[in-house]
């Protein structure tokens, strides 16, 4: 999937009275604690990316010529979407661009998805709730990952870090202070449904529920961490959370050296954030050490993969 410089358009459709052009913006996510298990109603920390967005706009399409240039899975992803509005004439061309690093675990296609939804209603007209677009999202999410737990599309839609558990309200956290990470792209990927289907094991065994009970404790203690500002307990969360990733095979030996080199720089802790298996490192800085931490890294892992980020 390529989010950067594309194009949809109906041609076919013709002007309708009250639709404008419109322009919207989404962001990107990384989730703190709770990767997998959120998909087996275990408790899950996810925050926006606001420095990683997402462009889209809707013009009139006045030029029957114009030419897609859009994966076949976004094209359906935008039909899917003019379904769910219940949109059968819409006389736009789609444009977007993104700085989402794609296929890592950052929100790339819940952007999207946020996006469209956004776009359609901006273009056509109408309002919309965040907590309906993120549920709308997240049914065209299914396009791209399957059955995804609704994390992803929550966190766009709201644009600020949030506790979540599958069927329930989601519980807005306002930190209580600024947090500082870095983004290190390792430069591998492994698809999210495989990945899904390589964990599902663990958490239907035996151990199971348990395992999901952990999972709920550190999501707490995340919490925790972000609203009180308090840098050692997230740091307590994000190392018990990358124990449990490692265990249940998210966490390859390529991805480990990552953490590593993160951890020997000054960070405070570090794990996968996302699918795993590939993917970005999530480091979670000291503020005052982090601009000396940021060169470590990027001199360690390369300028161009390494990206700073302020919660």
């Amino acid at each position: 999937m390529a989010l950067s410089d594309f194009c949809w358009t109906m041609p076919t459709a013709s002007a309708t009275q009250g639709m404008r052009p419109s322009r919207v913006q989404t962001c990107g996510k990384m989730i703190i604690v709770g990767e997998h298990a959120v998909i087996y109603h275990a408790s899950a920390v996810a925050v926006p990316l606001s420095g990683m967005r997402l462009t889209l706009c809707a013009k009139h399409n006045s030029d029957p010529g114009v030419r897609e240039n859009i994966s076949e899975t976004m094209r359906l992803v935008v039909h899917d979407a003019l379904d769910l509005l219940a949109i059968k004439n819409f006389p736009y061309s789609v444009t977007g661009s993104s700085n989402i690093i794609l296929g890592a675990g950052l929100g790339g296609s819940a952007a999207f998805c946020v996006g469209i939804i956004r776009v359609i209603c901006a273009s056509s007209g109408r309002t919309i709730s965040k907590a309906e677009t993120a549920r709308l999202a997240n049914i065209l999410e299914a396009r791209f990952h399957g059955t995804p737990s609704g994390i992803d599309s929550c966190v766009v839609a709201h644009e600020q870090p949030l506790l979540f558990r599958r069927d329930a309200e989601p519980e807005l956290i306002v930190p209580g202070k600024q947090f500082h990470f870095a983004i290190v792209e390792s430069g591998t990927r492994t698809a999210t449904r495989t990945m899904v289907r390589r964990v599902r094991p663990f958490f239907v065994n035996h151990e199971g529920n348990s395992r999901v009970q952990r999972f709920n404790r550190l999501a707490r203690l995340a919490h925790t961490g972000l609203s009180r500002g308090d840098e050692s307990i997230l740091a307590q969360a994000i190392r018990a959370a990358d124990q449990e990733l490692d265990a249940i095979g998210l966490v390859p030996d390529v991805l480990r050296s990552y953490i590593e080199t993160c951890i020997a720089s000054g960070a405070l802790a570090a794990k996968v954030t996302g699918a795993g298996g590939g993917g970005c490192i999530l480091a979670l800085l000291p503020a005052k050490k982090r601009r000396d931490i940021m060169a470590n890294l990027q001199r360690a892992c390369g300028s161009n993969s390494v990206y700073e980020v302020i919660i």
